[in-house]
């Protein structure tokens, strides 16, 4: 009897096989691989539960598993049956579960958790809350990564720069007759601020750059924390601390040089909390990439002071930056 199609047939048809763009992609899972090694220095005792496994059995998938020395010591879980992937790695348990399910597992139950590639395919930015939470309580320590927004070609269409903003990304995917991961049911471009936004309130969290190395517009985020002396948390989701997706926010700037985002009052924890200012369709950074809101479209200098929102507009007095030309906006 043959086997059913891959559930993860449709996140590697960029990186076909032998191709170029497999060839980055190996690079990079090699890399954030070592990456889980260095933050999470798992021991040969120790249990591991890869949360959101492929069963696209290849050199670019399953990183994991094709490397770590210990698979008996590894659970997977996944969305399909996943009959290659068991054949694969036989000595890796195998758990099938549904999607936006909390995780079949006690509280603690393993000492590392990660997931890989997963969390901007959950669907809302409320799934990914659940998601992160659903991780640091079954496990002691959690690595996770992400694909950048940044990277200068995004990893599930091939599209070039575009994706920097989402109205941009919007456009090309439409032209490119993939409209379909322009919805963020299936896609969520993750930023370092989206990325941080998830993470449940009073986890004291490491983002990084993993994956092709490219400074600030390296292939990969990565989150890991030390849940062991967290107390076990709700089932409940929870809110996230983000704004909505499909907007563009300055604290992105973050991204692209976090020590100038910190001196601007664009990225840090000081945006972990839920008096975060709100903020329209905006897209800006240090170098003068051109911005967007509504029709307007300005360039933006690297100083940013606030005032208070006129006339309520969000209804609860935020403060946002000023961003329309000549209106308070200095180079210092």
């Amino acid at each position: 009897m043959a086997s059913p199609p891959p559930v993860d047939g449709k996140y590697y048809e960029v990186a076909t096989p032998n191709s170029l763009a497999e060839r980055l992609v190996i690079r990079a899972r090699d890399r954030i691989y070592s990456d889980f090694l260095r933050l999470c220095q798992p021991r040969p005792e120790e249990t591991i539960l890869d949360v959101g496994v492929s069963d696209v059995v290849g050199d670019a998938a399953n990183v994991l598993e094709r490397c770590y020395p210990y698979p008996d010591r590894i659970t997977a879980v996944g969305l399909g049956t996943a009959e290659d992937f068991r054949a694969a790695f036989p000595l890796v348990t195998y758990r099938q579960v549904e999607p936006n399910e909390p995780l079949p597992f006690a509280d603690k139950s393993f000492d590392v958790a990660t997931s890989n590639a997963v969390l901007e395919h959950v669907g809302s930015p409320e799934s990914q809350h659940r998601f992160v939470a659903e991780l640091m309580r079954v496990a002691r320590r959690v690595f996770l990564t992400v694909p950048h927004r940044f990277f200068p070609v995004e990893h599930h269409t091939a599209v070039p720069l575009l994706h920097w903003t989402d109205t941009g990304f919007a456009l090309a995917c439409r032209l490119l007759g993939k409209q379909d991961w322009s919805n963020p049911e299936n896609l969520i471009l993750m930023s370092r601020r989206r990325l941080r936004a998830v993470c449940p309130r009073g986890v004291r969290a490491e983002i990084g750059t993993t994956g092709v190395p490219l400074g600030p517009f390296s292939g990969n985020l990565y989150l890991y924390a030390d849940c062991s002396t967290m107390a076990p948390r709700s089932r409940e989701p929870g809110r996230p601390r983000t704004s909505a997706v499909g907007s563009w926010d300055p604290r992105d700037l973050g991204d692209l040089d976090p020590v100038l985002g910190e001196r601007l009052g664009l990225c840090g924890d000081r945006f972990a909390v839920d008096a975060a200012p709100s903020v329209a369709l905006a897209a800006v950074d240090a170098a003068g990439f051109r911005g967007e809101i509504g029709a307007d479209v300005v360039a933006v200098p690297l100083h940013l002071r606030t005032e208070p929102l006129q006339n309520g507009t969000d209804g609860i007095g935020h403060h946002r930056p000023l961003l329309r030309h000549g209106l308070g906006l200095s180079r210092g």
